[in-house]
């Protein structure tokens, strides 16, 4: 079942959060920084991990939609999905709709796995990733959501803060 909700994911306090970052080790922007400002344990282990990558002499292209999982408590993990190559600001398009759609299946695998129950979700790639969110990854979370029945989905709409 998918939920649409208002509001800021950081406010979540069970179940597991899904969010897209790049391969470039940063989480300084979008729903990435406030998830890294919440839970700084999550950048921690995210920078960790994209070193090892960067590291491991593979190709760079083999890792998109890879997951890593950050427990927070008993109740709360915490998902960095490897969704883009590269981060910006403006029009260029920098999210991957397969990629997406890999780390997504993987988190609701993790979820059952797991008894998480419900899988948070931003707009993946919609803001920061210059994806059309509901024209290119709704219609694949629908599909998802077909397979994985027993997991909530819920979709996590909102405007950044403003930092001043």
């Amino acid at each position: 079942m998918i939920v649409h909700n208002y509001g800021n994911i950081t406010w979540v306090e069970a179940g597991l959060i899904l969010h897209g970052v790049s391969l470039q080790g940063v989480m300084g922007a979008g729903v990435a920084f406030d998830i890294a400002q919440r839970w700084p344990i999550v950048h921690t282990n995210y920078i960790a991990w994209t070193m090892e990558i960067h590291n491991s002499g593979k190709s760079l292209e083999s890792y998109l939609g890879e997951v890593q999982f950050v427990n927070i408590s008993d109740s709360l993990t915490v998902a960095n999905g490897l969704t883009q190559h590269f981060y910006g600001h403006g029009d260029k398009r920098y999210a991957i709709p397969d990629a997406i759609e890999k780390c997504i299946e993987t988190a609701c695998i993790h979820a059952i796995e797991n008894k998480l129950l419900v899988l948070h979700i931003p707009e993946i790639g919609g803001k920061r990733g210059g994806i059309n969110f509901e024209a290119e990854i709704m219609p694949r979370i629908e599909k998802i959501d077909k397979k994985f029945e027993g997991l909530f989905i819920q979709i996590w709409h909102y405007d950044e803060p403003k930092r001043y």
